[in-house]
């Protein structure tokens, strides 16, 4: 047993005594299943534990570490508040939406790695 999967052993194991001190508004704590969505688990109390926003981020973070599974790391950017993109979920963009991250993109600074280089068609041939 890997040292990822004995952190997250212990992780769901001390927390899930705490339903009852569990709300989904307001307590502080977040429902998380031990065996994620993506891998078929279910919100029955045997997979179910209880935990802070920061735990939550380092399950899923632990489970990335044993698994390597793309479900682990959209749950903890959907956690951190990133928004996945639509094209990484098979939409692709808008034509607004390409503008805004073509403008985003431009206002980066770059560095001198990065120069643009213009180059005719004269200079190809």
């Amino acid at each position: 047993m890997s040292i990822y999967q004995r952190a997250y052993k212990r992780l769901t194991k001390l927390n899930k005594n705490l339903k009852e001190e569990w709300k989904p508004v307001g307590s502080g704590l977040e429902r998380h299943r031990i065996l994620p969505a993506h891998r078929g688990g279910q919100y029955d109390d045997s997979n179910c534990t209880y935990l802070t926003r920061k735990q939550h981020i380092f399950a899923h973070w632990l489970l990335w570490k044993i698994h390597g599974d793309w479900g682990d790391l959209a749950a903890i950017n959907l956690l951190k508040g990133v928004k996945n993109y639509p094209s990484r979920l098979g939409v692709e963009h808008t034509d607004e939406t390409r503008a805004k991250m073509s403008e985003s993109q431009m206002k980066r600074k770059r560095g001198p790695y990065k120069k643009k280089v213009k180059i005719s068609p004269e200079t190809l041939q």
